[in-house]
């Protein structure tokens, strides 16, 4: 089966992905990058990716990115004579003259995509939103990162597109590999993994921390990431307090692992988070994890008592509850999500999106909204 793979950036999970699909020998992929990397990102130097090309572009001086024109984008795709592409995305005007060129030559087409944000934003937005959506109509399938998002888009779509349930994966191996040794006595440790900006909701965060140290002594936070909230941040960690929380700064790629394994629970409080990522890398890395509803990843992964708690958003009192209770069973919460996000490693995503685009070419998909695995 050969198949082409629009994406904006050569992002680390997506990687691992078409790694996974290369060694399985089942897909012969043509990857295609709008960039060779995200400005806004610290992702590491990327290696080579097989058959992946980045077609030129040009954009005005300040312009969105979103707005930058790939002119020969549309005949490369086309070139590749692909049986199915796989477009990650709807936004990016590349993504639209992609989703169009396929359209008009009636080549197959499915739509990897996160939560669509419909009903939030002025009228202007919202319409603008559905005009967006409209082509997406003509595909053969949604591949909806997360079940929430599945959900979603089940409702959105015009006509009876098929949606199925593909969530980011990430190499569990990475922090499997690490022993976690016995936790401190007399120390229990929280750990948040992202950028400081407002979306993340690292002030929920800081608050409810600071009230559950009037109940614990025992409690740390370190926070891995950085951005322009940082010194804000900073300055709402009172004076008694600054020992027990540290601003760790940007983490790189390769010493997440062991960063993770310095922790004793993950927590991600956002506002607003299609995935996130960090939740898998957390429950492969044995931590149980306290999330914000507005998490996609924690609908699917986060079970109730069992691998985590999941909060209202922007609850404060509801998440200094949870980081007061979980640590009296975060041990074997932590056993837990190790076992439940092993079948979302790249190995086994890949062998799932290849019966996904078997099923699209034949025109036998079918909705799989529920949660993965």
């Amino acid at each position: 089966m050969r198949v082409a793979f629009l994406s904006n950036y050569p992002v680390p999970y997506q990687r691992e992905l078409l790694e996974a699909i290369e060694a399985a020998g089942k897909i012969e992929m043509h990857p295609f990058f709008l960039a060779a990397r995200d400005p806004s990102r610290h992702w590491p130097d990327e290696r080579a990716i097989a058959r992946a090309r980045i077609p030129r572009s040009f954009g005005l001086r300040g312009a969105p990115e979103e707005l930058r024109v790939h002119p020969t984008l549309a005949v490369d795709l086309l070139r590749t004579r692909a049986d199915v592409t796989i477009v990650c995305g709807y936004s990016h005007a590349a993504f639209q003259l992609a989703i169009g060129a396929l359209t008009l030559a009636r080549r197959p087409f499915v739509v990897w995509s996160e939560l669509p944000r419909i009903h939030q934003g002025s009228a202007s937005i919202r319409l603008a939103r559905r005009a967006l959506i409209a082509p997406l109509n003509r595909s053969r399938g949604l591949l909806a990162i997360g079940s929430r998002a599945a959900e979603t888009w089940r409702t959105v779509l015009d006509r009876p597109v098929p949606v199925v349930n593909f969530p980011y994966s990430c190499n569990v191996e990475r922090y499997t590999a690490i022993e976690r040794g016995p936790r401190a006595p007399g120390r229990f440790t929280f750990l948040f993994s992202g950028q400081l900006i407002e979306r993340k909701g690292v002030d929920v965060l800081l608050r409810a921390f600071i009230a559950a140290c009037a109940t614990r002594e025992d409690l740390n936070l370190r926070l891995a990431g950085d951005g322009p909230q940082r010194a804000e941040l900073e300055a709402m960690v009172p004076e008694q307090l600054r020992a027990r929380v540290t601003f760790l700064g940007f983490v790189p790629w390769e010493r997440l692992p062991e960063t993770y394994a310095s922790a004793d629970a993950l927590v991600i409080p956002s506002r607003h988070d299609g995935w996130a990522l960090v939740v898998n890398e957390a429950l492969a890395a044995g931590l149980p994890v306290i999330a914000s509803e507005a998490v996609g990843a924690a609908v699917d992964l986060v079970r109730e008592g069992t691998t985590g708690y999941r909060v209202a958003t922007e609850d404060v009192g509801a998440l200094r509850d949870a980081l007061l209770r979980i640590p009296e069973t975060a041990e074997a919460m932590g056993a837990a999500g190790r076992k439940l996000v092993v079948g979302l490693a790249p190995v086994a995503a890949a062998e799932r999106l290849y019966e996904i685009l078997q099923a699209a070419m034949r025109g036998e998909l079918r909705d799989r909204l529920g949660p993965v695995p």
